[in-house]
């Protein structure tokens, strides 16, 4: 077995870190080796036609985990968590959302074979698809050289976002002209507190401790925007936001961001060498999809399949993420996680 995640990690070019349990290794392998499979799977004809259904692909994944959790007991609890989603959809959905895979007419799912990459430094880019020529596999992205990539996509189309600053977003998020009085009793909301240390799940308050801030109804689940004015409370209601697995779902995140960044209180990601290939990145709040699919694409979650905190990353991508990141109001920095 032990030979097995060798030639696998040798294959995929999946190299140990310093002092890396080999639990952890493992994890590594299997995760990375399920995602090609699935892109595998896709990428073969049944009954002559191009492209395979999500059912057929999420039995022949759902066997495998299977099969490798009976080699590997260890895998039990790494690669199932307490989340309603599996791993195998899971998994199709971050290739079907970032472009690996696509969804043909007849409702299929073919892998992407346009050349299209996403270039993130002089050396590497994202391949969408499988290229002929595999270079080297991260978490759940294929990466080769910039000289592969027929079609180089841009960071902002990838991402489908906009190119508005963490400050700009929250001008516009809060032109006045959107927002009006209402008849709300104050004390039936908690409000966002910006400058709070913690993280922006833990971060609300029964009063606001800024003039732009979000306000939250408990019994209704309802959300506003909010602008305080010497205690005069001005509204404008906040559209429910998409929790599933698109791409543009969690968008609100980036709302909680772009606060802390205008009130000069960031989000921080925390980053810790572990060697001169990989470093660990933590973070104290959830991202968006956007850019939580990215991540999967040049890293490993760090406990389970779906850890969403922490991650196993590539030193070369610590730039390229960095700036990403801080286009939503996260800022990078070293030290102990």
């Amino acid at each position: 077995m032990k030979d097995m995640i060798e030639k696998m990690g040798m294959s995929m070019d999946i190299p140990c870190y310093k002092n890396e349990g080999y639990d952890s290794y493992v994890f590594r392998v299997i995760y990375s080796a399920l995602g090609q499979w699935c892109l595998t799977i896709a990428a073969s004809k049944i009954n002559e036609m191009d492209g395979v259904t999500k059912h057929h692909i999420s039995i022949a994944l759902n066997e495998l985990i299977a099969k490798y959790i009976d080699l590997f007991p260890v895998l039990e609890n790494i690669l199932y968590s307490e989340s309603s989603v599996k791993l195998s959809l899971h998994i199709q959905t971050v290739y079907l959302e970032t472009g690996y895979l696509t969804l043909t007419n007849a409702n299929l799912l073919q892998v992407s074979n346009f050349g299209d990459g996403l270039i993130f430094d002089n050396d590497f880019a994202i391949m969408l698809g499988l290229p002929n020529i595999r270079y080297e596999i991260s978490g759940l992205g294929v990466l080769t050289t910039p000289k592969s990539i027929v079609l180089p996509v841009e960071t902002k189309d990838f991402l489908i976002r906009d190119t508005l600053s963490p400050q700009e977003y929250c001008l516009c998020n809060f032109d006045s002209s959107d927002f009006s009085l209402k008849e709300i009793d104050i004390n039936e909301l908690e409000f966002f507190n910006p400058l709070s240390k913690k993280s922006p799940s833990s971060s609300w308050e029964k009063s606001p401790n800024t003039e732009f801030t979000i306000a939250r109804r408990i019994k209704t689940r309802t959300y506003y925007r909010v602008i305080n004015r010497n205690n005069d409370f001005y509204f404008a209601e906040m559209i429910e936001d998409e929790r599933n697995g698109s791409l543009t779902a969690y968008e609100y995140r980036r709302d909680y961001f772009a606060l802390k960044s205008l009130y000069d209180n960031p989000l921080r990601a925390r980053v810790r060498r572990l060697d001169n290939n990989y470093s660990i990145l933590s973070f104290e709040g959830h991202l968006p999809n956007r850019e939580y699919y990215l991540l999967l694409l040049l890293a490993w979650p760090a406990s389970n399949a779906f850890d969403k905190s922490s991650f196993i990353i590539i030193n070369k991508a610590l730039p390229f993420v960095g700036s990403v990141l801080n286009d939503i109001g996260i800022v990078i920095y070293e030290g102990e996680i």
